[in-house]
C-alpha cells in the first residue's frame, strides 16, 4: 500500500512541476500564458490528491519523517509559487487589495459584538481566540494598551491567573498575548481534549430522544474540531463506530444490528444517520405519550411499586375473579355459601368445580400448584378450608384426614370424565371445556440474520413480554440480569424471570413489517394450547405445539 501511495504521490510532483515550469515562461510568451492559464484549475485537485497519498506515505512508522517532510515542502513552494504567478496574470486586483487589507470594513451598520470570557476551558478557546483575534489583535487602529485591556477584561478564573502578574504597560501586551498562546494554543492539547470529550461522553441510559440528541452532538463537534486540526478523521471510521455503539442501550444497538445485518462492516456515518431518524421516532413517541397523559389525567390511575432491584408485574391474569359458586365478583375463599358448607362439602364441591384443592383457582391441578401455602392444621398441600377429620370403620376414635391424601383418585376420577385444566390469559371464569386464546403465527431473527417462525401468544391484561427460554436460546441473543417479580391472581406469585433480552421480530411472510421487541426470559410462559382436540377449522392452529416454537 505504501510503494503504491508513494508511486501516485510522485506523479503529483512531476504535474505540478510542469505547470511550474510553464508559469515561469507565461510572462514571456502569450502561447506559454495560454498554456498556463488552461492548466491552472486543474491544481486544486493535484494539490488534494497529493496531501491524500503523502499522509499515507508518513503513517508508515519504519520512513524517514524529516526526509519525507522536505518533499511535502519542496512541493509547498511550487505550488504558492504557481498561484502567486496566476494571481499576477489575472485581473484580480480588487480582490487580492481587500484580502490583503484586513481592516477593511463594510458601510453597513452591524450589532456590535461582545467579546466572550474564557477560563481556561480549551473546548472553548478556539471560538475565543478566533474572534478576539478578528476584533481586537488584528485592528490597527487600536492601541497595544487598549488592546491589553481587552484582553484582561475577556479572562477569568484560570486564564486570567496566566497573565495577571504581568505589568499592565503596552510593551507587555505581547507578552501577554503570547503567553496565552503558548498555553492554550497547543494543538496536541486541544486533539486530546477532543478525543476525551468523545470517549467519556455518557453512555445513554434509556432511549430518549434528548439523551440521544446530546449523544450525536458531542460526538459530531468534537470529530469535526479534529478535522478543522487536520487529522485524518476519515481513517477512524471504525473505531468512531464502535466507540459510538458502546455508548448505546442494548435495544438501540441490536436495532441498528438487525437493520445492517448483511453489511460486513458498518460505516459511522451510517451509524449516525440511523440515530438521527430514531432521535425523530422517540420525539413523535414522547409528544403522543404527554398528549395521552394530558388526557387521562382525570381518571384513576393504579400506582406500580417499583424498587432499584426489584419490580413487580401484574400479568397473565387479571387480579378479579368470578365466584363459581355464586357467579358474583369475590374469590371463592370469601363466598358466603362456601364457607357456611361443611369442610369435607366444601372438598366435594372443589373436585366438582375442578379447583386446585390447594389454591382453589382454576387452571392447574394440586402438583402443579404455584402457591407455597399449606393447611395451617396438618400442614399438608391442600387449603385450610378443605381440612376435615374423617372417623375410622374400625374405630370410634376421630382421625384428622388430608383431602391431599386422596389427591390422586380425584385427578384420575376427574381425567376419566375427559375434562382438562384450562388457561386464560384475562380472568377466571366458569366456562366451556375449550378455552381458545389468542395467538399468531411470526418469525424472529437470530443474531446471524436467519429467521425461525415462533406462535406468539397475544394477552390484553399482560404488562410485560415474555419469551421462553427455549426459543431465546435457539435465536443465541444477548441476555441481561434482571429481577421481576410475575404475579397472577391474587398476586400469587406465577414465575420468576431468567434475564432480560431483546429482538427483532416480523409478521410470517412480510417482509416489509418489523418490529423490535424487549422481553423477559421465562423456563414456560403457558401449557401447550389449545389444550384440547378442535374441529378441522383449527387444525392448522393445533398443529403447532406453543412448547416448541413458541415467541412471546
Amino acid at each position: 500500500m505504501t510503494k503504491i501511495a508513494r508511486a501516485r504521490r510522485e506523479l503529483c510532483i512531476r504535474r505540478v512541476k510542469e505547470i511550474h515550469e510553464v508559469s515561469l515562461k507565461a510572462e514571456s510568451s502569450p502561447l506559454d500564458k495560454s498554456l498556463f492559464l488552461a492548466r491552472y484549475p486543474g491544481l486544486a485537485k493535484i494539490v488534494e490528491e497529493f496531501e491524500h497519498m503523502h499522509l499515507k506515505v508518513i503513517q508508515d512508522p519504519s520512513i524517514d519523517f524529516d526526509k519525507e517532510d522536505q518533499t511535502r515542502a519542496q512541493f509547498d513552494v511550487m505550488h504558492y509559487a504557481i498561484k502567486a504567478k496566476y494571481y499576477e496574470l489575472t485581473d484580480t486586483s480588487s480582490s487580492i487589495s481587500l484580502w490583503r487589507n484586513p481592516n477593511a470594513s463594510s458601510t453597513i451598520k452591524l450589532p456590535k459584538i461582545s467579546l466572550p470570557h474564557f477560563s481556561g476551558d480549551l473546548s472553548l478557546w478556539p471560538s475565543f481566540i478566533a474572534l478576539y483575534n478578528t476584533s481586537i489583535h488584528n485592528n490597527q487602529q487600536i492601541l497595544a494598551m487598549e488592546k491589553y485591556q481587552y484582553l484582561l477584561a475577556s479572562l477569568k478564573g484560570e486564564a486570567l491567573s496566566v497573565v495577571k502578574n504581568l505589568p499592565l504597560s503596552e510593551a507587555h501586551y505581547p507578552i501577554a498575548y503570547d503567553t496565552l498562546m503558548a498555553r492554550y494554543q497547543n494543538k496536541r492539547k486541544l486533539a486530546t481534549h477532543y478525543w476525551s470529550s468523545i470517549v467519556k461522553a455518557k453512555s445513554l441510559k434509556q432511549d430518549s430522544a434528548n439523551s440521544l440528541r446530546l449523544l450525536l452532538d458531542t460526538f459530531h463537534e468534537n470529530v469535526r474540531a479534529l478535522q478543522l486540526m487536520k487529522f485524518p478523521t476519515e481513517s477512524w471510521d471504525f473505531i468512531l463506530l464502535n466507540v459510538l455503539l458502546d455508548k448505546l442501550t442494548p435495544s438501540l444497538r441490536e436495532k441498528f444490528e438487525a437493520e445492517h445485518r448483511k453489511t460486513k462492516t458498518p460505516h459511522y456515518e451510517q451509524l449516525t444517520k440511523f440515530l438521527q431518524e430514531y432521535c425523530k421516532v422517540f420525539a413523535s413517541i414522547s409528544n403522543s405519550s404527554d398528549v395521552a397523559s394530558k388526557q387521562g389525567e382525570k381518571s384513576t390511575k393504579p400506582q406500580l411499586q417499583s424498587s432499584k432491584h426489584n419490580a413487580s408485574i401484574a400479568s397473565f391474569v387479571t387480579n378479579s375473579a368470578t365466584c363459581l359458586v355464586r357467579k358474583e365478583q369475590h374469590a371463592i375463599t370469601k363466598c358466603p355459601q362456601f364457607l357456611k358448607s361443611a369442610a369435607k362439602d366444601r372438598f366435594s364441591l372443589a373436585k366438582k368445580l375442578r379447583l386446585c384443592i390447594n389454591c382453589l383457582r382454576l387452571g392447574h391441578n394440586v402438583k402443579a400448584c404455584p402457591s407455597t401455602w399449606t393447611c395451617r392444621s396438618c400442614q399438608s398441600k391442600h387449603h385450610t378450608l378443605l381440612h376435615f377429620e374423617q372417623n375410622s370403620t374400625s374405630s370410634s376414635t376421630a382421625t384428622p384426614v388430608s383431602p391431599a391424601s386422596s389427591s390422586q383418585e380425584a385427578e384420575s376420577a376427574t381425567t376419566s370424565q375427559g375434562s382438562k385444566s384450562l388457561v386464560t390469559m384475562t380472568s377466571v371464569v366458569e366456562s366451556s371445556p375449550v378455552v381458545l386464546l389468542s395467538t399468531a403465527k411470526a418469525e424472529i431473527f437470530d443474531v446471524h440474520g436467519n429467521t425461525f417462525p415462533v406462535r406468539i401468544l397475544l394477552d390484553s391484561a399482560s404488562q410485560s413480554n415474555f419469551i421462553t427460554e427455549s426459543c431465546w436460546r435457539r435465536g443465541a441473543f444477548n441476555r441481561t440480569k434482571h429481577r421481576m417479580i410475575i404475579l397472577g391472581v391474587n398476586d400469587v406469585k406465577a414465575a420468576t424471570a431468567k434475564g432480560r433480552t431483546s429482538f427483532v421480530i416480523q409478521v410470517s411472510n412480510r417482509t416489509d413489517i418489523r418490529l423490535p421487541v424487549e422481553a423477559t426470559v421465562l423456563s414456560r410462559i403457558s401449557s401447550p394450547l389449545p389444550n384440547s382436540s378442535v374441529t378441522l377449522l383449527f387444525r392448522e392452529f393445533r398443529s403447532d405445539s406453543l412448547g416448541r416454537d413458541q415467541g412471546s
